[in-house]
């Protein structure tokens, strides 16, 4: 940040340079990049925890999935050991 660039109080961290260069300050730049980085930080964290919440649902209907599986593996084999004992007598 050069001492040749005076840095006034901005609202809303919009301030601009003197009137010769309309570029935004470096101070203003450094604070934007920094609400940034904090911005992304928070919607890493978030990402983070709906895939923590994701993964955990999926887990959930693999379970409910397997227990169907084997119920319906019962099912076969009662069905089949009934329709065998039919077709004897």
């Amino acid at each position: 940040m050069g001492g040749s660039r005076s840095h006034q109080r901005c609202q809303r961290r919009k301030q601009l340079m003197p009137e010769d260069n309309r570029d935004l300050c470096e101070i203003c730049l450094l604070a934007s990049a920094a609400d940034g980085a904090k911005l992304i930080v928070a919607v890493l964290s978030e990402v983070a925890g709906a895939t923590t919440e994701t993964q955990q649902s999926a887990q959930t209907v693999l379970t409910a999935s397997e227990s169907v599986e084997k119920a319906a593996a019962n099912l076969r084999s009662e069905v089949e050991s009934f329709l065998t004992k039919v077709a004897v007598v």
